[in-house]
């Protein structure tokens, strides 16, 4: 009867560890399989590229909106450049956002990036309500705006002004000249004021002066010989500022 209990009990016993072992089995067969799903689902997902750390400087260069490859990674070639002026997009070819392989030049696309030192350039033009230009660089690769900001847009013109008079007998030929000697738009409502060598007043309006272009008003007047021959013609207002304000002034000159 005492073996017959002993053998029930080492039965038990090895029960029990069986019952043990197959619970570690399968606890860790259940570890492996969540393991497993864990995995394939991490790796199955697209994580994003990380964007690149990049510095690029925008500026106004004349006529020419510029953005520099200041430092940093190299960029694709295919980053787009999104630009607004005046509230309209800049758009190119079959209305599409320009990218840095359409600004670029030949030299800076050789080596297939858009890299340190190399500058985009987009030439537009002014006119009146041309005041801001929003600029950005989105990198394609990464899908990440790697920059953004606004430029002001001022428009200059260097007017200037020259006050002549040639005598002959008893006439005076008066010949006011106004030059638009540089700038980056023309100027469109400039006024002058004249005074003639008899103490008259006369103003002058012009309504379009080119770049690098000049206009001429000539007046004619009686002159004896003798008379003062004095007078001044000033810039007194225009659309546009004027960088230089020292040849808005002049004092009539006899030729």
């Amino acid at each position: 009867m005492k073996k017959w209990k002993k053998n029930i009990r080492s039965l038990k016993d090895s029960n029990n560890m069986v019952a043990e072992i197959i619970g570690t089995v399968l606890l860790l067969g259940i570890a492996v399989a969540i393991f497993s799903t864990l995995y394939v689902v991490v790796f199955a997902y697209p994580f994003p590229t990380s964007s690149p750390n990049v510095t690029l400087i925008g500026t106004i260069e004349g006529s020419n909106i510029i953005i520099e490859h200041h430092s940093g990674e190299a960029l694709s070639l295919d980053t787009e450049i999104p630009i607004t002026i005046a509230g309209e997009k800049v758009l190119i070819d079959d209305n599409r956002t320009p990218t840095a392989r359409d600004l670029l030049d030949n030299a800076s696309k050789e080596d297939g990036v858009w890299n340190i030192g190399e500058r985009i350039v987009y030439p537009f033009e002014y006119n009146s309500s041309c005041s801001k230009a929003e600029i950005m660089a989105v990198d394609t690769e990464s899908n990440s705006v790697v920059l953004m900001g606004t430029l002001d847009i001022h428009p200059e013109c260097d007017i200037g002004i020259k006050y002549t008079t040639f005598l002959s007998g008893d006439n005076a030929q008066l010949n006011i000249t106004a030059t638009n000697y540089r700038g980056d738009i023309n100027e469109t409502d400039a006024e002058i004021n004249i005074t003639l060598p008899d103490g008259s007043l006369y103003i002058w309006n012009i309504s379009n002066l080119i770049v690098k272009e000049s206009v001429t008003l000539t007046i004619y007047m009686h002159w004896t010989p003798g008379d003062s021959m004095t007078g001044i013609a000033e810039i007194i207002s225009s659309t546009f500022p004027d960088p230089n304000l020292a040849n808005n002034k002049a004092h009539l000159t006899p030729v």
